[in-house]
């Protein structure tokens, strides 16, 4: 047959004729990925598939166009399945010996020989659609079984095959253009006549493919096998003008509409002209906002001729301008060259996705500074590039508290988007405008379905033992909603109306853990024959590196360094490559990846998601209060042995000193005091009490691996320890409901450390369970603050303002309030009695149950009190 027609090559032969021809053997490159997973190793056995053939015109190919297409083919395929391979090494549990293995590859590569494979002009344009790849499905699904994968697990691994096809044939040919020239002659395509830009974004938009299929944590499969279109709401706001600043947050924020998040956000690309170039999508952790980003990124790339780019703010260097930020970004882009923000040589059309604004910091500043610098910037470029007739878009996403920190300087319409979770309960859907009845859905009964199917598990929808109203809250989350899932599978929790996130993410570690027993027992490298709890100890080491970090990544070194200084290097050292090889094995056993970027050569490695990072920082930081309430009863016992408070201190500022201690930190940390004995929790109330005390009367002590550093930085580094003490009290004292009563040296101490604490931060939503009665505060201001169950028993608090404070069951009995501005606070409860609330502002506050008996209340003002609870 003429490999030649009249619309170019096109020609088809079996798999073996075409193998022959060049003399490739597959059986040869396929038992050498079989040893790698017999063994262990990672040898790049991808070279197998060219070694065949070292030049090309001493076989005359380039004479041959169909077996050039064929090469250029079977080298992509090999490079396929070696990744395919590599990227699963660890589900392949019953591993062949090499009898078994070489009959394996033989008749594989006899399986694959008769399968007809067809070279036509159509092959470049779609590639993903060559039907050796359907033809290869249940021979690789059986070889990878042969393997040592399970069925289910085969399947997964097969069904990606296309995907990686398409992305090693892109690189492939990108790798030795020069070795496929010819082929341009016989196929004209889009992709024959690319040039190397061009090239280079093709390979990007593959990548970005290849981002939605790569397995999702340890699955054999990827997370749009589960994905579920999310829904998400945007608020119509109608804002009360005559309202001060003050009460900005209790502005109505107006209807909430309901829309389907993609659809809303393909119909923005699509009237670049209608609406804000830059959009922030906003969600809580694991709400799955960043994998809409990477499905939405890959679904532009592959449907439109919009160019997309995708950036993890962790990659991202935001604190220079945004044009020369990207060059540096994009230098470091293994696909791409130039910079596409530049204004002569870069893309007219451009959608940039921006992933992470909550996890924009650098040293020794606040991560809200940078983040709000970053969007200055972001707006500000972008309206320029507008200006001068560019169409760029931009999406940032971020969760929550860090869009609402930058929410100020977006004032168009629908700019802010919030995502909504998989459920929402029939009570809560009357806060929203629903014309399409989307909520109406309860979206985990299709999750459940799709992740029954690709696990192999056959669920019909969400179990019914995990349909409770108090899971809910976890479920209707979609990480959380998957982490669930692992653990009903495991079957080794009991789901209750007391199960706590932090009782999942302990059942996934010890899964993790246990691993190493499997299959005969088995003694897995991966963690180097550790006891459980060293494991652990291990795993909290590297959160707190992750944590005094950049929140997201650390380096080996950096692990090493903090292992060795927590006197836990020993454990490192059992790893059989020793230390260094041994951290790199255990980050990618547990929920790891090596991240692209490398500091002073050396890798760095970050958490799956950030939530798994918080839970075992929150892990050391409860080992470090255990530990710090251990030393002073030995103290106490023994005043030669054990810490003092200053040496307890010096400690406590070196864990919490360096990062902030945020609200989902200190989530798992108080789920971690639940699990304790009221006793155990009295005991750190008592020992956090009196470290409050000494902080206050004598100033923080600072280690001496501090003292080098300037006043400033004190002063932060301050602030984040002395906030984290008084978050910790609050979360213990709310479940001993034991009231703390500082020892202080004056009555005006309190008043002066908290005007500089909550000054410089946001404590205020700490400061309940404190016993401050006859202390004196005027002119503080505790704007949104709890005091919840406070004693301010003649407390002076004349001139202060409490607007929306919390102050539910406070003792206030013959308190000086006068011309305190109490509007919008919660009162309910509290005892009033004979209080001084002479001009004081009580518009609008919550007053049913408390005692109001002989309070002076002379020139106070009342506007919308409720002072008795209405009938309903």
């Amino acid at each position: 047959m003429n490999e030649l027609s009249e619309n170019g090559l096109n020609i088809s032969r079996p798999v073996s004729v075409w193998n022959k021809d060049i003399s490739l053997e597959p059986r040869k490159f396929l038992q050498g990925i079989g040893k790698m997973v017999i063994e262990g190793v990672c040898q790049d056995w991808s070279d197998l598939g060219s070694a065949a053939v070292d030049t090309l015109d001493a076989l005359g190919l380039a004479r041959k166009p169909g077996d050039l297409a064929w090469l250029l083919i079977y080298r992509s395929l090999a490079a396929a399945l070696f990744d395919l391979v590599k990227n699963s090494s660890d589900l392949f549990r019953n591993r062949p010996d090499e009898e078994q293995l070489k009959a394996l590859s033989t008749r594989f590569e006899e399986q694959m020989g008769r399968a007809e494979v067809t070279i036509t002009p159509k092959f470049f344009n779609w590639p993903g659609d060559l039907s050796l790849l359907k033809d290869l499905q249940g021979p690789l699904r059986d070889w990878l079984q042969g393997l040592g994968a399970q069925q289910t697990d085969a399947e997964q691994i097969t069904c990606r095959l296309p995907d990686y096809f398409v992305f090693a044939l892109h690189e492939t040919w990108r790798k030795a253009p020069q070795d496929y020239a010819a082929l341009s002659q016989h196929f004209d395509s889009p992709f024959t006549r690319a040039t190397d830009e061009v090239l280079s974004w093709q390979l990007y938009k593959q990548w970005l493919q290849r981002q939605v299929s790569e397995r999702m944590f340890e699955e054999a499969f990827g997370v749009e096998k589960v994905y579920v279109p999310l829904r998400a709401y945007y608020e119509e706001k109608e804002q009360d003008e005559e309202r001060g600043p003050e009460l900005a947050p209790q502005r109505d924020a107006g209807q909430r509409i309901v829309v389907d998040l993609e659809s809303e956000f393909r119909n923005w690309l699509d009237n670049f002209a209608a609406g804000p170039a830059v959009r922030f999508i906003s969600g809580g952790p694991g709400s799955g906002k960043s994998t809409f980003a990477k499905i939405f990124a890959a679904r532009i790339a592959r449907e439109t001729d919009i160019p997309c780019l995708y950036i993890p703010l962790h990659l991202f260097d935001a604190a220079d301008n945004l044009t020369d930020a990207m060059e540096r970004h994009i230098r470091n882009n293994r696909f791409l060259s130039g910079n596409p923000l530049d204004a002569k040589e870069g893309k007219d059309r451009l959608l940039l996705i921006f992933d992470g604004l909550d996890e924009l910091a650098l040293q020794g500043k606040a991560a809200s500074e940078v983040a709000n610098n970053f969007v200055d910037e972001v707006l500000r470029r972008i309206q320029e590039y507008k200006s001068q007739g560019l169409h760029r878009q931009v999406i940032i996403t971020g969760r929550t508290i860090a869009v609402q920190e930058v929410a100020a300087k977006l004032r168009e319409h629908r700019q802010i988007t919030h995502v909504l979770p998989y459920f929402v309960a029939e009570e809560e859907r009357e806060e929203y405008s629903d014309p399409d009845k989307l909520l109406t859905a309860d979206q985990r009964q299709l999750w459940w379905q799709q992740y029954g199917t690709a696990a192999g598990k056959g669920y019909a929808g969400l179990p019914a033992e995990l349909a409770r109203e108090h899971l809910a809250e976890i479920t209707a989350q979609p990480l959380l909603n998957y982490l669930v899932a692992l653990s009903y599978d495991r079957k080794t929790i009991e789901f209750s109306d007391e199960t706590t996130l932090n009782q999942i993410y302990a059942d996934l570690i010890r899964a993790v853990y246990c691993r190493q027993y499997e299959e005969g027992g088995r003694v897995s490298a991966c963690t180097g024959g550790l006891e459980e709890k060293d494991f652990i100890r291990v795993l909290e080491e590297i959160a707190l590196a992750v944590w005094h970090g950049d929140g997201r990544t650390a380096t080996v070194a950096g692990i090493r360094a903090k292992c060795k200084s927590g006197g836990i290097e020993r454990y490192l050292e059992r790893f059989q490559e020793g230390a260094k090889a041994g951290v790199t094995r255990l980050l990618t056993a547990f929920y790891f990846r090596q991240s692209d970027s490398r500091q002073d050569g050396d890798p760095t490695f970050e958490f799956t998601h950030k939530s798994f990072g918080e839970y075992l920082t929150a892990l050391r930081i409860v080992r470090v209060l255990r530990q710090m309430e251990k030393q002073r009863r030995r103290r106490q016992e023994d005043p030669d042995d054990g810490w003092s408070e200053k040496e307890a201190l010096q400690h406590w500022t070196g864990f919490s000193a360096i990062t902030e201690m945020d609200k989902d930190l200190l989530r798992f940390i108080s789920n971690e005091f639940r699990a304790m004995t009221q006793e155990e929790l009295l005991d750190l109330q008592a020992m956090v009490c009196g470290l409050l005390s000494y902080t206050i009367n004598q100033g923080l002590p600072f280690p001496e691996d501090f003292k080098d550093k300037g006043f400033k930085e004190h002063l932060h580094l301050a602030q984040n320890a002395e906030e984290a003490l008084l978050a910790v009290h609050f979360h213990i004292a709310e479940l001993t409901k034991e009231v703390s009563r500082l020892d202080l040296e004056s009555r005006v101490a309190f008043g002066e450390w908290i005007r500089r604490v909550n000054g410089l931060g946001d404590c205020a939503d700490w400061l309940g369970f404190l016993d401050l009665s006859d202390y004196y505060l005027p002119t503080q201001n505790f704007y949104n603050a709890n005091f919840t169950t406070c004693n301010f028993k003649k407390i002076w608090l004349h001139s202060t303002l409490l607007v929306n404070a919390n102050l539910g069951g406070a003792q206030l009995e013959n308190a000086l309030l006068f011309r305190v501005n109490f509007e919008h606070a919660n009162l309910e409860g509290a005892n009033l009695k004979n209080a001084i609330l002479i001009d004081a502002n009580l518009r609008n506050a919550k007053l049913e149950g408390a005692n109001l008996e002989g309070a002076n209340l002379d020139g106070a003002i009342l506007t919308g009190t409720i002072l008795e609870k209405k009938e309903r």
